[in-house]
């Protein structure tokens, strides 16, 4: 009989937890593109919490408070801008922006249509899949799309 471990839990994984996890995390240019993106969503007070399994952080639109991304320590990316969550964003533009942003840093494929799409997606990319150039445009896109102005 095998015998496995219990599942772990889902917890909420506040600020401080994640960057002492991003700290121990062993890729050295993940572990700065990590810290880069938690420094810039604490500054901008657009970190939001996550419940999950495994670290992770959000990020959300400043103006609404909606989570518009999830990063996980493995330099995964989930965008969320499907149909049900349309309402994180202040308005149809600002979310149509976001999605055409991402798309031109083939984040996302050319031909998805947000409206056929329920919630979001895991981006094409990780962050260590970006140039230096790629990933600075991605921080950019962050504060553009993000960032209340």
């Amino acid at each position: 009989m095998i015998v496995r471990p219990p599942p772990r839990p889902e917890q909420p994984w506040p600020a401080e937890l994640v960057k002492e996890q991003v700290d121990n995390v062993p890729d050295e240019k993940l572990k700065a593109r990590l810290s880069e993106i938690l420094k810039f969503a604490l500054e901008n007070d657009i970190f939001a919490e996550s419940v999950s399994k495994e670290p992770q952080f959000s990020l959300s639109v400043q103006s609404t408070g909606g989570k518009a991304l999830s990063i996980s320590l493995d330099g995964s990316i989930y965008a969320f801008f499907g149909l049900i969550e349309a309402k994180k964003y202040p308005t149809k533009e600002a979310r149509k922006d976001f999605i055409d942003d991402l798309k031109r840093l083939n984040l996302l494929p050319q031909n998805i249509n947000p409206d056929e799409v329920k919630s979001g997606r895991f981006l094409e990319r990780r962050l260590t899949d970006l140039t230096d150039d790629e990933f600075n445009e991605f921080l950019k896109i962050l504060e553009r799309n993000l960032v209340s102005k």
